[in-house]
């Protein structure tokens, strides 16, 4: 699997390969552990990503990776971090963000993208995120990668839903709801 960057996020600022990824997750969790803040992180997948590539071809994909990279970046804030989870994935972490903050990131990146035309080689076309959050507060999990996993598993929900869709992940949710916050439905 490569896991170099192709593409920078935002401003200039690279892509976090798969290994960069995880080290700023340890530091960021134990951040989180050491002064008692909240951590997230969502999971994101370009859906139907391989399909689309057949039918236009691989400079495409890469093309749309690329696209969605930069308006991610725009998105969100600078103390964040974007980075390549495996060929087709993405992976952000929010330092000091809680599963309703997530939440908020991930609706509008779907508002986002709904509204957006990619030109590919005079071809215009509508794409869609399967989004899985979440969370680290409190003492929710002992392991650094359990916030990844979870986002992991949770994406995995969003498109078993077929796609287009926003998944938090259970143990994330009961946190939001123990919080005493209003919770959106999927």
């Amino acid at each position: 699997m490569d896991h170099e960057r192709t593409a920078s996020a935002g401003m200039g600022m690279p892509l976090l390969n798969y290994s960069q990824l995880l080290h700023l997750l340890k530091v960021e969790f134990d951040r989180a552990k050491r002064y008692d803040t909240p951590l997230s992180c969502l999971r994101i997948e370009i859906d139907r990503l391989n399909h689309l590539a057949d039918i236009h071809g691989l400079q495409a994909r890469r093309f749309l990776f690329d696209s969605v990279v930069q308006l991610l970046g725009v998105e969100t804030r600078s103390c964040d971090f974007i980075g390549r989870f495996n060929e087709l994935g993405i992976a952000i972490l929010l330092p000091h963000t809680d599963v309703a903050g997530a939440e908020a990131l991930a609706r509008r990146i779907q508002d986002r993208v709904a509204g957006y035309e990619f030109d590919v080689q005079g071809t215009p076309l509508q794409i869609s995120f399967s989004i899985g959050i979440a969370s680290y507060f409190r003492r929710s999990s002992l392991f650094h990668d359990a916030v990844l996993k979870a986002a992991d598993q949770a994406v995995g929900s969003a498109l078993a839903r077929g796609g287009r869709a926003v998944v938090i992940e259970e143990r994330s949710r009961e946190l939001f709801d123990e919080g005493g916050a209003e919770h959106a439905s999927d």
